[in-house]
């Protein structure tokens, strides 16, 4: 018996070569446009076996899905670059801020509530102000610790945010009292 296969890709094409090689069967294979061969065989001296292989298709619907797959992705990852960073630049900008009201409060606002308060015992010993000028200096000195104990904390918490935006420990970036 004669078998022709078209195309080379058929799954019983394996087993038809090991009959051949037996010596079992004839075995010819085409790849689709061959005609001439058949045309030249017997019809009934042979069987004919056929496999369609797509020549053209290649998965081009698959190829564009995963296209605009990867540029929704670039997209999205884009996106989110800019919020990180956008993030980062927000808390950076807050954290500065906590740390130089820190800062100021620490170096002008409580000297200054303590050298008022010092005047104010001066003049009240002096017997030149009454005891309520000692006790609204002493209010003011407690308001500039309280301010100043307010922006220690926020500086702080604002330094976490921004190591939370970053994702690592913050670099000195933050203002620094001056050594002087």
């Amino acid at each position: 018996m004669h078998v022709v296969v078209i195309g080379d890709r058929s799954p019983a094409l394996d087993e038809a070569r090991g009959l051949a090689a037996a010596g079992r069967l004839r075995l010819t294979v085409l790849d689709g446009r061959e005609r001439e061969p058949l045309a030249a065989m017997d019809p009934a001296d042979h069987a004919l076996v056929g496999a369609s292989v797509p020549l053209f298709d290649r998965n081009q619907a698959g190829i564009a899905r995963s296209v605009f797959e990867l540029e929704r992705l670039r997209e999205v990852y884009e996106d989110a670059r800019v919020e990180v960073a956008q993030q980062v630049r927000g808390a950076l900008d807050r954290a500065r801020t906590a740390a130089g009201d820190a800062l100021f409060a620490a170096a002008q606002l409580l000297p200054e509530a303590e050298h008022g308060l010092a005047l104010a015992r001066a003049s009240h010993a002096a017997g030149q102000s009454s005891l309520f000028v000692v006790l609204d200096a002493q209010e003011r000195l407690l308001a500039a610790r309280r301010r100043q104990v307010a922006a220690q904390r926020e500086a702080a918490a604002s330094a976490a945010a921004l190591e939370r935006a970053l994702g690592c420990r913050a670099p000195r970036v933050m203002p620094q009292p001056d050594a002087d």
